[in-house]
């Protein structure tokens, strides 16, 4: 019998798994939508400021805050934690509060563990990291405007930031995400709010602080306490 440690990942929630898909996505791809410039479009100013940033991104360190909206929710849950990232697609999330948990991604698998109630769990998610390959990574501005309707513009509700709204036109990536906006600072050009919204209705947003570009983190620092 197989011990609930070592159970597979077809358990881990869908929600997880598609916020898993998205950040893969995101900090892949971070630069492509920035490159995403049409004339006269404010995607041309993004894209000449960020493109010398993006080039030398190879690891991130930053806190987090996460937000989840849902119908089965009565009210929002939020979480905290620090993210770290090595480009292209490793990623270690250290939930600290409300409790402590993990979610380890790679090109090829999902890693979920939550300690305190000793649950370890795997998935295979190669199938739709492939789907960020294909429709993120080293696209041009037409092949990204293929898949998804983009729109940026100066945010006044936030100062000193720009919005990019990403709706995808395609159902592969409609089954993962229906919308990704994107907020970026205009000093820094570096992501600072993110939020993903479901075919449900259900949203994720992420607010990240104490950005780090290229702090000294190795594929091997993104490793997860072993099963005990």
């Amino acid at each position: 019998m197989r011990s609930v440690g070592s159970q597979r990942a077809s358990r881990v929630s869908p929600a997880v798994r598609r916020l898993a898909t998205a950040l893969a996505a995101i900090v892949v791809a971070v630069g492509a939508v920035a490159h995403a410039a049409a004339p006269a479009d404010l995607f041309d100013e993004i894209y000449k400021k960020g493109q010398p940033l993006d080039a030398t991104i190879k690891t991130i360190r930053a806190k987090f805050t996460e937000t989840t909206t849902s119908s089965l929710l009565k009210e929002p849950l939020v979480a905290e934690g620090t993210l770290l990232a090595v480009r292209p697609s490793d990623i270690l999330l250290t939930y600290t509060k409300p409790e402590r948990k993990l979610l380890r991604i790679d090109a090829k698998t999902l890693l979920f563990i939550w300690p305190d109630k000793k649950l370890r769990q795997t998935s295979d998610i190669h199938e739709s990291q492939a789907r960020v390959q294909k429709y993120f990574v080293d696209k041009s501005p037409d092949e990204l405007r293929r898949h998804f309707a983009i729109t940026a513009v100066v945010d006044p509700a936030k100062p000193g930031t720009w919005r990019i709204d990403m709706v995808p036109k395609r159902k592969q990536i409609q089954q993962g995400v229906s919308k990704i906006q994107l907020w970026i600072s205009e000093r820094s050009s570096m992501l600072s709010t993110m939020v993903l919204t479901f075919a449900s209705g259900d949203t994720k947003t992420m607010t990240f602080t104490d950005v780090e570009v290229n702090p000294p983190i190795t594929v091997a620092d993104l490793g997860v306490p072993t099963a005990g």
